[in-house]
């Protein structure tokens, strides 16, 4: 079996709502087989749970899950009930194995006091910089015992509150009122409980493992940026094409939930068989769409292959395939596009509001604007079309950069351009927010580069680190987002870096390069400007820059 299959495979459990934990599981058991034939784009991480009852088949469901998310999971699960043992010694395996991600599940029949609690949070934010999400305390049949009441379980999860609050890296699941949508008498404390403390029944870890994933993927990065749909019988019940435009229902409910992804800053776009004047005055017209034409950032209206229009509109938005999340509701071209583009996510309408996919950490201006700056470059690349060259072009732009210190405020977006930037990335080091306050506090500099032209804000579109060490700056990361590449604002931004180093007496500044199959263009413009190769390795490329040699950046843009 190779790699494709077998996303292929678990792509197809996630489309089945019939699909079991043992679905899951089979799969997530052979994923370590396959941990070195993965393709680039899927990111690799590590993820631990610690828990007071049995979750066996958590973690395989989990990993299954999160190839569907296109995340390579390796899972530490620690021994039966030793949470406390785990979390308290700094020599256990959970600090060892390192985690990106710590997912915890206590019962409150298991927590002794609320120094229990304190104790439990007060290690963990000592000894690791993982981000943890500890599930809340939920209530138990009063047949086991009466020391998981309403009111004992109230105070425990007011306890929890308290000890997280001043702790960024935490984030409370709330356990309770995922068992109470779920069902919580068919999951929490059933016949099997006293079965091998089977408390949390193995039904309900596909869905637990959805909503865990939210974490992840906000941690990791992977959020995806565009959702392109189908009209026909999913916007909206009836075919246009033949029922016309006034015997169309268009779906509110679905379309409610869509306008909510697009104040999030998702982009959204079409890719539709028909007839591109009937679909356009269906959006426009129908007196109950909340969905118009100035919502979707591109679309393809027509009746080619809808694999092909995946293609085409990868290319209209300049995003790479894994991206996109794709919703039909026909299987027919559901499985078309995931057995050719597997980047794709492949979601059933009936699990869109449930998909994690969408999560993200912190909301930054650039997402809520996402769609107008989309809008705004469509302005630019007709004006482009007009220049002469590209020099003329970029003089009529009318280019405007802001280069800053980093502030609390600029941290989460500061994260999230380590997290997704790929193209114009040297060493493309994934970052937390917890990560950058870490390197500001150690007197590294953290610099952000916002960009305008006269056609509107680009927002934060670059950041370098710089680790200073005696007469030498070593450029720990440093990135532009793929939206503002070509038009030499990297010039500008490295200018801006030289001057500093100069006024600092700073001899030296280093660079270093891990290729990766994106990230060809930041290393051409090392070389481009002067920078000289002195090492290397399988995995890594040095360069330095003399800071008295001549730099001249680009007169056409204007530095605040």
């Amino acid at each position: 079996m190779e790699f494709k299959e077998i996303q292929h495979k678990i792509s197809n459990i996630y489309a089945d709502t019939s699909a079991t934990a043992g679905d899951y599981i089979s799969v997530g058991k052979k994923l370590l087989d396959f941990q070195a034939d993965r393709p680039q784009y899927i990111r690799k991480t590590r993820v631990a749970f610690l828990s007071s009852f049995t979750i066996q088949g958590l973690p395989e469901v989990f990993s299954s899950n999160a190839l569907f998310h296109n995340l390579f999971v390796n899972t530490y699960n620690a021994p039966y009930n030793q949470f406390t043992q785990e979390i308290l010694n700094v020599e256990s395996g959970l600090y060892k194995f390192n985690p990106y991600v710590i997912y915890i599940l206590i019962d409150a029949r298991d927590i002794r006091d609320n120094k229990h609690i304190e104790d439990l949070v007060s290690s963990l934010s000592l000894n690791t910089n993982a981000k943890i999400v500890f599930s809340s305390f939920a209530v138990s049949p009063k047949k086991y015992d009466n020391t998981a009441g309403v009111v004992k379980v109230k105070e425990l999860n007011k306890i929890l509150r308290e000890a997280v609050n001043n702790f960024k890296n935490f984030s409370i699941f709330d356990f309770e009122d995922f068992l109470q949508r779920i069902g919580k008498d068919e999951y929490w404390y059933t016949k099997f409980t006293e079965l091998g403390d089977i408390r949390l029944t193995m039904d309900a870890f596909p869905a637990l493992s959805e909503e865990f994933m939210e974490y992840i993927v906000a941690r990791m990065g992977a959020t995806k940026k565009c959702l392109v749909l189908d009209l026909d019988n999913t916007l909206w019940k009836g075919i246009v094409g033949e029922d016309g435009v006034q015997n169309i229902i268009p779906d509110v409910n679905l379309q409610e939930y869509i306008l909510t992804l697009y104040e999030k800053g998702i982009l959204l776009a079409i890719n539709s068989k028909n007839n591109k004047k009937d679909a356009l005055d269906a959006i426009n017209n129908h007196p109950d769409m909340l969905l118009k034409k100035e919502h979707f950032a591109a679309y393809c209206i027509n009746w080619n292959d809808k694999a092909s229009n995946m293609r085409e509109l990868a290319k209209e938005l300049n995003l790479s395939l894994d991206s996109f999340v794709f919703v039909d509701d026909s299987a027919f071209e559901q499985d078309l596009v995931r057995s050719s583009l597997p980047e794709i996510a492949v979601v059933p309408i009936d699990r869109l509001k449930t998909y994690a996919g969408f999560a993200s950490g912190s909301l930054t201006k650039e997402d809520k604007k996402r769609s107008q700056m989309y809008k705004d470059e469509k302005k630019r690349d007709e004006l482009k079309v007009k220049s002469l060259d590209v020099n003329d072009y970029l003089k009529t732009l009318e280019l405007k950069v802001k280069i800053k210190e980093a502030s609390e405020g600029t941290l989460p977006r500061i994260s999230q351009l380590t997290q997704k930037t790929n193209q114009f990335n040297l060493a493309t080091r994934r970052y937390s927010e917890v990560n950058i306050r870490d390197f500001i506090k150690k007197g590294w500099k953290v610099w952000t580069l916002e960009a305008s032209d006269k056609f509107g804000d680009y927002g934060i579109v670059g950041v370098v680190v710089l680790e200073p060490k005696d007469n030498v700056w070593r450029i720990d990361t440093l990135l532009l987002s793929c939206r503002i590449l070509g038009r030499k604002i990297e010039e500008t931004f490295f200018e801006y870096i030289l001057e500093n180093a100069r006024k600092e007496q700073i001899l030296t500044i280093v660079g270093e390069f891990i290729p990766t199959q994106k990230n060809k263009p930041s290393e051409a413009f090392l070389t481009s400007i002067g920078f000289k190769e002195i090492s290397k390795n399988n995995k890594m490329f040095v360069y330095e820059y003399d800071t008295k040699q001549d730099f001249e950046s680009p007169d056409f843009i204007e530095l605040n």
